[in-house]
């Protein structure tokens, strides 16, 4: 079962951990009468460390229950309910209350569960993967194989619940440059009267915010890279709330060395030695075995030379990012394909030069773009903060592409 915290750079106290044993039911239609099997979460069902290690078919309706009593929380306390992802539609009730529906298999939600919870719970989830081509679906295929990849429907990453102040930070946007280093804070109301101490190696600092945006400048900063990957933990302490976070100082940017474009880091060029990485287990299909499976990755990875990933049509798990923030590995990060996938069109052509069609006339359906639209800007909210993103892919190998400048601007 994985523990991780699932949230690094936003951690509280208060985390408390649903993964484990779910009463699980596979039906075609309405909740089953009663659930006959168990379901490891957040392993997906095709998965062995599931327990279940059966394929889900487009038309099956996946069922979770999970029952589990309420600490205590104070009168102006909230209580908010997380899940990291699930493939490709959930539907969420609590104690027979439908809190709500979240589309798209890749990107985290939550629900405010203060006024459904109880001192004992009934937590059930309705999971539906046709994989619907409107939705990033990156390579998953039902009759996988060759580039092909087995689909990992219903509840993929961590379920979990925090208890938050009635005003409480909602996210961070942290922004570093070489020598100091912007914070800024989405609370739930004013933020003033935050305090920030930043810890470094030569002691703490400590930073009042009387406005939710600040910058603060870092004296004999120490630079971030594959080799010296350095990071400066800090603690928001805002009102009640109480959150842990951590920064780092790099930078990435084009420039122009010897008459030669290059990519910079930290100002300097670097080689960039890279894998794609495709996020795929034999036990755990898109998940690791454990909390260290990241961490045993990445530095075999790095055993061999290699200072980069590109992580492949995937979003990872946040404790993926923080693996290699942490390690000292550099992440190209690829937004999810969605959209229909045609060899000869998509493939072949582009490959011997034919230039023909534009993609202005490719994946013409409104929905569908809008739709990979929304999702790459909320992927880039969701992993702003990882030290280690130094690029996006927007389309793997042209396939789904259309309006290309226009979606990089």
């Amino acid at each position: 079962m994985l523990n991780a915290y699932p949230r690094p750079q936003l951690r509280r106290d208060s985390f408390i951990n649903l993964n484990g044993t779910w009463d699980f039911a596979v039906t075609r239609g309405d909740c089953p009468a009663s659930f006959s099997d168990t379901i490891q979460v957040p392993y997906p069902p095709k998965s062995p460390l599931s327990g279940v290690n059966r394929r889900i078919q487009p038309d099956e309706t996946m069922w979770y229950r999970r029952k589990f009593p309420m600490p205590v929380h104070a009168a102006d306390e909230r209580v908010l309910l997380h899940f990291g992802a699930v493939d490709q539609i959930a539907e969420v009730f609590l104690n027979g209350k439908r809190l709500g529906t979240h589309e798209g298999g890749y990107l985290p939600f939550f629900f405010d569960v203060t006024d459904a919870v109880r001192d004992k719970n009934e937590l059930k989830v309705k999971a539906v993967d046709t994989l619907d081509h409107t939705y990033p679906w990156g390579k998953q295929k039902h009759k996988n194989g060759g580039m092909w990849y087995t689909p990992f429907s219903g509840i993929w990453q961590t379920v979990w619940m925090e208890i938050v102040p009635d005003n409480y930070v909602r996210s961070l946007t942290i922004r570093p440059s070489l020598d100091a280093v912007e914070i800024t804070v989405f609370p739930s109301d004013d933020c003033s009267g935050a305090v920030l101490p930043i810890e470094t190696p030569d002691g703490p600092i400590r930073v009042e915010m009387p406005t939710p945006h600040v910058t603060v400048p870092i004296l004999k900063p120490v630079l971030w890279t594959p080799e010296t990957p350095h990071l400066y933990p800090f603690t928001l302490q805002y009102g009640k709330d109480v959150v842990h976070s951590y920064f780092a100082l790099r930078t990435v940017s084009e420039g122009v060395i010897n008459d030669v474009p290059r990519l910079l880091l930290n100002g300097k060029p670097y080689f960039f030695h890279g894998l794609l990485d495709q996020g795929y287990w034999p036990d755990g299909l898109c998940l690791p075995p454990d909390d260290h499976g990241y961490e045993r990755d990445i530095l075999a990875a790095k055993a061999q030379g290699f200072n980069t990933l590109r992580k492949h049509i995937k979003v990872e798990p946040l404790p993926f990012y923080a693996a290699c923030d942490r390690l000292g590995m550099l992440v190209l990060q690829d937004f999810v394909n969605n959209g229909e996938y045609r060899f000869f069109h998509d493939t072949v052509l582009p490959t011997i030069g034919f230039k023909g069609f534009g993609d202005r006339h490719a994946n013409r359906d409104r929905n569908t773009r809008r739709t990979f639209i929304q999702t790459a800007q909320d992927t880039i909210l969701h992993l702003y903060n990882a030290p280690c993103i130094i690029g996006w892919t927007i389309f793997n190998e042209g396939w789904g592409q259309f309006c290309a400048d226009e979606v990089y601007s």
